[in-house]
């Protein structure tokens, strides 16, 4: 029983780790929406908004210009993206953001 118990707990645990990687991953990437003057998203499982209110006196990026074209493939880094994993051990702002689970 005792091995079945830990085992449920590794389970769970790792379960939500892989979550909280999949939301910070999120979370980076959404700024390619915001410099768009997009702040809100469907296509995110945990991250669908921006947590800011209105903003005035902000200049967007034009979505598809060469610089959001750049910033894209920096964000979207697959190097970068596979080391989000390792954010899960140091500080971040996570914690502010509830994983709904199904």
């Amino acid at each position: 029983m005792a091995l079945e118990s830990l085992c449920m707990c590794v389970s769970v645990n790792y379960i939500i780790y892989i979550n909280l990687v999949l939301l910070i991953r999120e979370m980076w990437t959404s700024i390619l929406n915001h410099i768009v003057n997009k702040h809100q998203w469907t296509a995110s499982k945990y991250f669908h908004e921006c947590r800011h209110g209105p903003l005035s006196g902000v200049k967007y990026l034009e979505a598809g210009s060469p610089a959001h074209q750049l910033l894209s493939t920096i964000v979207l880094d697959q190097r970068l993206l596979k080391d989000m994993a390792h954010l899960t051990a140091f500080c971040h702002t996570g914690r502010k953001y509830t994983i709904a689970y199904a």
